[in-house]
């Protein structure tokens, strides 16, 4: 998709990359470290210090009726907290064990490593040996040696120690260190140098940094009031097998409208939102609030997912599969907006297929009868004309559009992505700065204390964060359930319809990469934000604006298209 004048990004400027902090910026990061400290270390030895005073120190007499009550108050809450730091010590504890990584073939490994084989430099040694190093935390190139490199291939494509690959897995891992030797003109010196280490998500230690009883208590409250508002606004909060939703659909927008009832028009391509990374919905309400008014002024469904394993969520430790979270968005899609082919071929401006439905195992009971009353609406025939969604993901909520376009691509209409970290994850970049990376300003380190040290969320990332099933290539928005003809032109696009949002001052996606990665694709409109850092575009009403119009631009776009049916 050509781009125009104001929104096509010129040459790459030396100033895309985060500036040094100045004294404002260090006086900001210095209070937010001083805050960060005083919530991970003071809670616990003022409890006890306080209990201590209080039942062993003489602090119990003297205090009149109602100064005691609130006292034992105050003691009961010292108590919790005591109690749920020591719970959380031992939930670490077996988060830090081994999990069984997703079953892989050897055509998925094959083909992901030419893609990185291909992107880290066919011919440019001096790239691929950048590459390589920044997974070993910037170690002298020269220094890697070959078990080094072995140890980082056997997690980065099986997910496991090289001590427990098959022989098999060996002499794959051998063919291709030859192959990079081949590429970076370089033998790598027998065995394993000491010191050198590499970063493997899964089998690093899971580090965190303690979050007191009264911290999710706080964000309890805050999501409680988010939900109420969001409840008042007309969207309903609902679950499908392991994906948690809120929902708001137009009149005649229900699938399996019983017998009888009045006609409507059918529904348009709906939207889902997907969140990032903190307090859920929360930091998002502004976004969430002008896509429902969006919705409800188009008169097409609107869904906004809910992802309790990256929310802070006090008891949490669920973590679903690529596979299941694609399964069950299917059936939430077709429990809540799909339609009989003979009620759906009438003025409809939604993008659909006509294909056979099926309940995914595992979906929650509502939805299942959701599905069988569809199913009942529509006569003996289970023929159902598949809705595609409009999907928008922010951050890691750029990964389950990532899994629904290339598990699912007959239920995707459309992409827009908001600083998106699903492009070129095969480079350390978006897991070295979300996890390792020492903050050098405030922003940085509220996103690191804020978000990534969290217990469940560092969990999640540290052991169920699967590098392979959720990268997103420039391929994958080609493939053949993704054709489409406009009837309005008659034009064919073989491409899907992706609109990419990039902070030019993110501090997580290294977006100058990705923009150079992405900017040649065909059918894909870039938004360059060059003053921007990861995630600002939700606190700036002005940007938040500009965001919808553009999802308002693509759902016109979307209206006259008509994908094939594979």
């Amino acid at each position: 998709m050509a781009l125009s004048t104001s929104e096509k990004p010129g040459p790459l400027p030396p100033t895309t990359a985060v500036p040094p902090p100045g004294l404002q910026q260090l006086m900001a990061l210095g209070l937010t470290k001083l805050g960060e400290y005083l919530l991970r270390f003071s809670p616990i030895p003022l409890s006890f210090l306080w209990l201590s005073f209080r039942y062993f120190g003489g602090g119990l007499a003297g205090f009149p009726f109602i100064m005691s009550t609130l006292l034992v108050l105050v003691d009961i809450w010292c108590c919790l907290e005591i109690g749920h730091y020591l719970n959380c010590r031992l939930i670490l504890i077996e988060y830090n064990w081994r999990v069984t990584p997703g079953a892989r073939t050897d055509a998925e490994r094959i083909e992901t490593f030419n893609r990185v084989y291909a992107l880290s430099g066919n011919s440019r040694p001096e790239k691929a040996r950048e590459f390589l190093t920044d997974w070993f935390f910037g170690a002298p190139f020269e220094t890697i040696g070959r078990d080094n490199l072995g140890d980082w291939m056997a997690w980065a494509f099986w997910g496991s120690e090289m001590s427990e690959l098959s022989p098999v897995g060996l002499a794959q891992v051998d063919t291709w260190i030859k192959r990079i030797e081949t590429q970076t003109r370089w033998t790598f010196p027998p065995g394993r140098t000491p010191g050198v280490r590499t970063l493997r998500l899964s089998l690093d230690p899971v580090v965190v940094h303690h979050r007191p009883l009264v911290w999710y208590a706080v964000v309890s409250l805050v999501r409680m009031l988010c939900s109420h508002v969001l409840r008042r606004a007309g969207l309903e909060s609902k679950r499908c097998g392991c994906v948690y939703y809120w929902i708001y659909k137009p009149a005649g927008a229900l699938a399996g409208a019983p017998a009888g009832a009045p006609a409507e028009p059918a529904p348009s391509t709906p939207i889902v939102f997907v969140h990032g990374i903190g307090l859920g919905l929360v930091p998002y309400f502004l976004v969430v609030w002008r896509l429902l008014g969006l919705a409800k002024t188009q008169r097409r469904g609107f869904v906004a997912l809910e992802l309790p394993q990256i929310s802070q969520r006090l008891f949490w430790d669920a973590n679903p599969t690529a596979r299941e979270v694609v399964r069950d968005l299917d059936t939430l899609l077709e429990s809540e907006f799909d339609a009989p082919t003979a009620d759906a071929d009438a003025d409809a401006d939604s993008p659909t297929d006509a294909t056979t439905t099926a309940v995914a195992p595992g979906t929650s009971a509502p939805a299942q009868r959701a599905v069988t009353a569809a199913r009942g609406a529509g006569g003996a025939s289970s023929t159902r004309r598949r809705t595609r969604a409009l999907f928008i993901g922010h951050s890691i909520g750029s990964l389950t559009c990532s899994w629904m376009t290339r598990l699912h691509p007959e239920r995707v209409a459309g992409l827009m992505l908001l600083d998106p970290v699903c492009f070129l994850l095969c480079l350390s970049d978006v897991a070295h700065n979300f996890l390792h990376r020492v903050p050098v300003d405030w922003q940085q380190a509220i996103m690191r204390y804020g978000a990534a040290r969290e217990l469940h969320i560092a969990y999640s990332l540290g052991r169920h964060f699967d590098w392979i099933s959720s990268s997103l290539w420039l391929e994958d928005l080609s493939t053949r359930s993704l054709h489409a003809k406009d009837v309005a032109t008659g034009e064919r696009h073989e491409h899907l319809d992706t609109v990419v949002l990039l902070s030019g001052l993110d501090s997580i996606v290294p977006s100058s990469k990705v923009r150079e990665y992405i900017e040649a694709q065909p059918n894909l409109k870039l938004i360059w934000k060059p003053e921007l850092r990861h995630a600002e575009m939700l606190v700036r009403p002005s940007e938040v604006t500009e965001f919808c119009e553009q999802v308002s631009q693509q759902l016109e776009r979307l209206k006259t298209l008509e994908f094939d049916v594979c």
